[in-house]
């Protein structure tokens, strides 16, 4: 999620480990610089540098749970080669992640369009990925 515009980006996982994450989140860092101009800025921070005539946001702040996938040796030092400080919000901490609330709003989303649609529960990763299609149109 971006910090600024509250930006919502979500990948469906078949595995929550590590290695998954740590490629997500670097597909997502790399996306997130380049879109200048599209005031995008959550779970990172940016500001503005010029580079060669162009503008970039490079992200500055990480905020994450403190769960193994997030915190591991692989992906701090790729955040540290970047200069990006990883925060961390540690248990009952929810309140302070605004991605928490995120997830909770598309879970309750996802069971509602269920329980509405007479769908099989197993259907529910793919309504999630309807979402934001839906919540856009209102």
């Amino acid at each position: 999620m971006d910090g600024y515009s509250r930006y919502l980006t979500a990948h469906l996982l078949a595995k929550k480990d590590a290695e998954t994450v740590n490629e997500l989140m670097k597909k997502y860092v790399n996306w997130a610089e380049r879109q200048a101009g599209r005031s995008i800025k959550k779970i990172v921070h940016r500001s503005w540098h010029i580079m060669e005539g162009h503008r970039t946001l490079p992200v500055k702040i990480i905020l994450t749970d403190k769960g193994g996938e997030f915190v591991n040796h692989d992906i701090d030092a790729w955040y540290n080669a970047r200069g990006i400080q990883h925060v961390q919000v540690g248990p009952k901490r929810s309140h302070m992640n605004p991605v928490e609330r995120q997830h909770q709003s598309l879970s309750d989303m996802t069971k509602a369009m269920l329980r509405d649609s007479g769908s099989s529960p197993q259907f529910g990763p793919l309504n999630t990925l309807l979402l934001p299609e839906v919540t856009c149109q209102q």
